[in-house]
């Protein structure tokens, strides 16, 4: 087994009857499983083994050995999407059902028809993975316990709820306040509903989309939208555009957005400051005068700054040497400190007179 750091793929046929090198590669790759002998697919230890390590080997195992509990149970509680290779008996018992959804959520598609009208199977699915409703019951997907936690879990869920429930408002809004792409699955009524569609966006700016032609007009669900996704900009109106808040908004969460905003809103020195403290690429898409004028503030402030700190270590420097300085003549007398705390109080003095 030179090749390939000792694939089971590359070994001999010896090598892959071995007992001893498949337990020791299995340990290492489960899914190497796949290039063991036939007997030794059908041996519970080496499979065992396999499954703890990756449970996609349960795949290679042997049909007595994918009806074993405890094999399946430890094969999907490490990959809960093996169950579709377990035998139909153990899609049926609930126990390893449970483990497997507990691992991933969207095992529930691989369990029985009767599991999936279980209710307390189908809540565990859907609390992993709100999805997990598209493999449920009609008479579950009609369950409003259930459709309320797979939304709350993934708003997209509600594209699998029962048309009742779809209509349900509690249920919409529960699904576009987690995920605002779930607006596109509700009805033209619901899309203009205010609330609801607010709710879309502060989740996802891009639900602006799917929002009535009214409430895309709405300065405030513009705004939200604007500020959840800056990008956005780009789908907003021209009065929008121009609108100094929106825009701010905007390239506050997308500095790239400043290439969207009205000539006049790119030659806002304020908002371009925005977008620039954030990326200084977003420069480019500001106007001419901006783009000149800019650089040479920043280069003033520099300097500013760096007199500033100038002075701050002056200030430091003269706390920690605590040396007097002389009222008269502004000077430091290391040598003669008498003198100037004489020439202070005469300095004081003087201007009581």
């Amino acid at each position: 087994m030179a090749q390939n750091c000792g694939s089971l793929r590359y070994a001999s046929e010896t090598s892959r009857a071995d007992r001893g090198v498949v337990l020791t590669r299995v340990a290492y790759i489960g899914w190497e499983l796949e290039w063991a002998s036939e007997a030794l697919r059908a041996d519970r230890e080496v499979v065992l083994t396999a499954v703890a390590k990756d449970g996609i080997a349960l795949r290679s195992a042997s049909d007595t050995l994918k009806n074993d509990c405890d094999v399946v149970r430890k094969a999907v509680a490490e990959f809960g999407i093996a169950l579709q290779w377990a035998s139909e008996s153990r899609k049926n018992d609930r126990d390893v059902v449970l483990t497997a959804l507990a691992q991933n959520g969207r095992a529930l598609q691989w369990a029985s028809e009767a599991l999936k009208d279980d209710r307390e199977i189908v809540l565990a699915a859907v609390a992993k993975d709100g999805t997990a409703l598209e493999d449920a019951s009609e008479a579950l997907k009609d369950d409003r316990d259930v459709v309320l936690t797979a939304v709350s879990q993934n708003g997209r869920a509600l594209e699998y709820a029962s048309t009742v429930l779809f209509s349900d408002r509690e249920v919409v809004i529960t699904a576009v306040t987690q995920d605002g792409y779930a607006l596109q699955c509700v009805s033209e009524e619901y899309r203009a509903d205010r609330d609801i569609v607010l709710a879309a966006v502060k989740s996802d700016g891009e639900a602006l989309h799917d929002a009535s032609e009214v409430l895309r007009a709405d300065r405030e669900v513009v705004l939200a939208a604007v500020a959840q996704f800056g990008y956005m900009l780009r789908h907003v109106s021209d009065a929008f555009k121009a609108d100094r808040e929106v825009v701010i908004a905007a390239v506050t969460q997308d500095s790239w957005a400043l290439a969207y905003a009205s000539y006049e809103r790119r030659d806002d020195m304020e908002v371009v400051r925005v977008a620039v403290s954030r990326d200084d690429v977003a420069l480019k898409w500001a106007s001419p005068r901006i783009r000149e004028l800019l650089p040479r503030i920043r280069n003033l402030w520099d300097k500013v700054r760096r007199v500033v700190r100038v002075r701050q270590y002056v200030l430091l420097w003269q706390k920690d040497t605590k040396v007097p300085r002389c009222a008269t003549g502004g000077k430091r007398h290391e040598a003669d400190g008498a003198t100037c705390e004489a020439n202070n109080t005469a300095a004081k003095r003087s201007r009581r007179v």
